[in-house]
This record gives C-alpha cells, structure tokens and sequence, in this order.
C-alpha cells in the first residue's frame, strides 16, 4: 500500500530531507510544497512479505532444498504431529521466530515441488529448521518427503510457494 500525504508545506519538506540527506546545513532551506510518500508494510499482502523478510506469495522460491526430520514432540508453532503428517519446517532465516517462538509463517501453506522429478506435495508450517541448508530450504516430515522423493535421496533440490 502506498499513501502520499501533503503535511504542512515546511514539515513534509523538512522531514522528507532528513530522510534522504539528514537535516538541511545551516542557512539552507528545505524545498517546500513537496509531496510525502511512504510504503506501509501489510503482513496480508504478496508485496509486504518481502519487507518483512518472508517469501513473496507470488512466484516459486527455487535454489533450496528438502530434507526429512523426525518428529520427537512439539514443533516451535506449538502443534503436535507425526511423522507421517504433511508438515514442514521453514528455515530459521525466514522463520523468524518471535519470543514466544513462534513465527508469522506458523500454518502457512506450501506447494513444494521436488525439482529433479516435478514431484509435489502441500505442507503446513508448523516448525522451524535450523539446519536446513540455506534460507529457501524447507525440513518435511517423512510422510511429506516420501511424497515427492525416497528417504535414500537424504536431500534433493525443491522450488516453493505459498499459497
């Protein structure tokens, strides 16, 4: 979302020059009457995901890869689930955890796409991986892996998307 607000002529100057260049020197002044625009981030929108560190939901995420864990309890979204539950784990960089633990991707879901045989399968987020191999790697469940890859394969290379 972009806003575009006209403040008072010698604010919005003022504050648009500190902005880009810091304050006006001494005996200077800010160009006046011009307009202000600012980029408001929506965690709800494919654009703010960016911003915020998350994968745009637009477009497939490609150069990382899927790995299999083994579920031994709860996972850091706070959900319980088996190993043969279609689930994933989104790599620390953008899981993002909050204090809590948690992440903004908890219950997100995913279209993964095993690249070397256009396998797919759809998982929930409901865990963190960190280490999984690079930022656009995804951790899946065994079920989940099975499904696009043999557990022998270890790791194969996916591209993603939310959706």
């Amino acid at each position: 979302m972009h806003l575009s607000l006209a403040l008072l002529p010698l604010a919005a100057s003022t504050f648009a020059q500190s902005i880009s260049t810091g304050f006006p020197a001494s005996g200077e002044s800010a160009p006046v009457n011009q307009p202000l625009s600012f980029r408001i981030a929506n965690p709800d929108t494919p654009d703010a995901s960016a911003d915020l560190g998350i994968a745009s939901t637009s477009g497939d995420i490609t150069g990382g890869f899927a790995t299999f864990f083994k579920q031994d309890g709860i996972g850091a979204c706070g959900t319980r689930f088996s190993d043969n539950d279609l689930i994933g784990a989104m790599s620390s960089q953008r899981f993002q955890a909050k204090p809590d633990g948690t992440s903004a991707l908890c219950g997100k879901q995913v279209v993964i796409t095993n690249t070397k045989n256009n396998k797919q399968v759809t998982v929930a987020i409901q865990d963190e991986c960190p280490n999984c191999s690079n930022r656009d790697s995804i951790g899946l469940t065994r079920g989940a892996f099975q499904m696009i890859a043999e557990l022998s394969d270890g790791e194969v290379p996916i591209s993603w998307h939310f959706i």
